[in-house]
């Protein structure tokens, strides 16, 4: 959509490891101009021990939090097709 991601999903992508946002935690926005939705859960996608990508789960910042799976599985999801990508990426 030719827009930019925000400063803090590039440290998400960046650190190459899990993101959940947890109680406490600062909201990231998804892009760079703020935008409607903020990182929820986030994977980078790791090819041959390079980042190529990142699969996140976004939340909009005004709607109630009534998610129909628990954090939980939506954490090993995310997890799950990140990693899933990155293999394939790789093959």
């Amino acid at each position: 959509m030719d827009r930019r991601i925000s400063k803090g999903l590039e440290e998400i992508v960046e650190s190459r490891s899990l993101y959940v946002r947890g109680a406490g935690k600062e909201t990231v926005a998804v892009t760079s101009d703020g935008g409607s939705h903020y990182v929820n859960c986030a994977m980078p996608i790791l090819s041959e021990g390079d980042v190529v990508g990142c699969v996140i789960s976004a939340q909009q910042f005004d709607a109630p939090k009534t998610s129909k799976i628990s954090e939980e599985t939506e954490t090993k999801l995310i997890q799950t097709a990140g990693m899933f990508l990155g293999k394939q990426m790789e093959s």
